[in-house]
C-alpha cells in the first residue's frame, strides 16, 4: 500500500520560486506586438497574481482588439524561450528556494505540485531554465481556468491522479505564494495559504489578508517547515 500523502505544496512561480528579472512581462509584449500590431501594450498592466489568459484578455479590452488567445499564446511561449537568457543576469531563483525544494522532494508524506498563472508550457520553460522544473511532477495552470480561485480544484484532481489512494481526505493542501491574489485563493478553496514577501508585495501588505504563515522569504527552511509539521532540515 502506498505511503499516505499527507502534505500537498503548491508553489506560485513568479515571485514565488523566481524572478525571471522581466523576461515574462517582454516576452508578452513581443507578443502583442506580433498578433495586434500594438507596442509596449503591457507598460501599465499589473502582471502580479493574475493568470496569462486574464492579462491577454484585459489588454484585448483596453485596446478594444478581438482576443486571438491561441495565436498570442504561441507567439508568446516562443518570445519566453528567447528573452529567458536575455534576462539571465536580472533573473534568479529566489533565497533558499533551491535547498528547501531539494529537502522537501521526496520527503515522507509530501507531494510538491505547482499553482499558478503561467500557461503550463511557459510555467516549466521558465522552471527548467532555472534548474528546478524536476521537483514538481504536476500542477494547477493559467490555462486550466477562468479564474484563479478555480486552480485549487484542478490541483487536487491532478494530485489525486497522480499520486492514486495515497491522497486521501486527511491531506492537507497549502498554496505558497507571493501576492494577496495567492492569499484568497488559498483560503477561499480550505487550503492553508504561506505567503512571502519575495515578489512586489512587502510583508505589511500581505499581512491584513491573513495567510496562516507569512515569511519575508524562503531563506530559512525551518521556519518554513516547522509551522506547517513538515519534516525539518536536520
Amino acid at each position: 500500500m502506498a505511503q499516505p500523502i499527507h502534505h500537498v505544496l503548491l508553489f506560485d512561480i513568479d515571485g514565488t520560486l523566481i524572478t525571471t528579472g522581466g523576461a515574462g512581462r517582454r516576452a508578452m509584449e513581443a507578443a502583442f506586438r506580433d498578433v495586434h500590431g500594438v507596442a509596449d501594450a503591457m507598460a501599465e498592466v499589473v502582471l502580479s497574481g493574475k493568470i496569462d489568459p486574464m492579462i491577454y484578455d484585459e489588454v484585448c479590452r483596453r485596446f478594444r482588439l478581438a482576443p486571438a488567445m491561441d495565436r498570442f499564446r504561441e507567439a508568446y511561449l516562443e518570445h519566453l524561450a528567447e528573452e529567458l537568457p536575455r534576462f539571465r543576469d536580472r533573473g534568479a531563483v529566489m533565497p533558499g528556494v533551491a535547498e528547501l525544494l531539494r529537502h522537501l522532494d521526496g520527503a515522507p508524506g509530501v507531494l510538491l505540485g505547482l499553482l499558478t498563472g503561467n500557461w503550463r508550457e511557459g510555467a516549466y520553460a521558465k522552471l527548467r531554465f532555472y534548474g528546478i522544473d524536476r521537483h514538481f511532477p504536476f500542477g494547477a495552470f493559467g490555462g486550466d481556468a477562468t479564474d484563479r480561485n478555480a486552480l485549487p480544484a484542478v490541483a487536487r484532481r491532478r494530485a489525486a491522479e497522480l499520486a492514486g489512494p495515497a491522497v486521501t481526505a486527511a491531506t492537507r493542501f497549502t498554496v505558497i505564494g507571493d501576492t494577496p491574489r495567492d492569499i484568497e485563493c488559498a483560503l477561499g478553496s480550505h487550503c492553508l495559504a504561506v505567503a512571502v514577501a519575495t515578489g512586489d508585495y512587502p510583508v505589511e501588505e500581505l499581512a491584513p489578508y491573513r495567510p496562516q504563515l507569512l515569511l519575508p522569504d524562503l531563506a530559512d527552511p525551518a521556519a518554513f517547515c516547522r509551522p506547517l509539521d513538515l519534516p525539518c532540515p536536520a
